[in-house]
């Protein structure tokens, strides 16, 4: 429908994003595909220098217009994102901060994109690593529909049906 946001992990199954979460989401992707700062965060700040790996990058508060600010690190000599710190709330609705590390910058079509990304996120850790990236390729319709699980679970979070897959039919019963 092209405003919900979900996703499905191995430990929590199919989720509908709502909120600030969504917003995090939504920000991750926008950014991903290059999408502007601007368009993603209502404010941003210098907040000095700091030590990542041993390197003095800028330190960047980005204030989004809803949830906590992320902490964007930026590389001194070039100005190239090399970590964003930020956080998102779990299943169990407690807060967690996450740190993604962007590695292996690559041009694709004369722009600098980060062919690896590791990303740890409470206990878990995980890296993406990109073999090669391809811009305006079209994408078959059938890959972008929402899986049964995920569907179900977007019914439960409009209020159409109970966790269980037990319909609603009238909550003032």
């Amino acid at each position: 429908d092209g405003a919900t946001v979900w996703m499905t992990g191995s430990s929590s199954g199919p989720r509908v994003l709502d909120g600030a979460n969504a917003d995090a989401m939504r920000r991750l992707y926008a950014f991903n595909a290059g999408a502007d700062w601007t368009t993603l965060y209502a404010s941003a700040e210098s907040v000095g220098t700091a030590s990542v790996d041993g390197r003095p990058p800028h330190v960047i508060e980005m204030r989004p217009a809803r949830g906590p600010a992320d902490t964007w690190y930026l590389r001194q000599a070039d100005d190239r994102l090399t970590r964003i710190d930020g956080s998102l709330r779990t299943p169990t609705t407690a807060m967690r901060r996450g740190t993604i590390r962007f590695h292996d910058w690559r041009k694709v079509d004369g722009v600098l994109v980060a062919h690896l990304r590791r990303m740890e996120f409470g206990p878990t850790s995980w890296e993406i690593r990109y073999e090669s990236i391809e811009n305006d390729v079209e994408i078959a319709s059938a890959r972008l529909g929402v899986p049964d699980e995920v569907e179900a679970e977007m019914k439960v979070a409009r209020g159409e049906e109970s966790p269980g897959g037990m319909k609603v039919v009238d909550r003032n019963a």
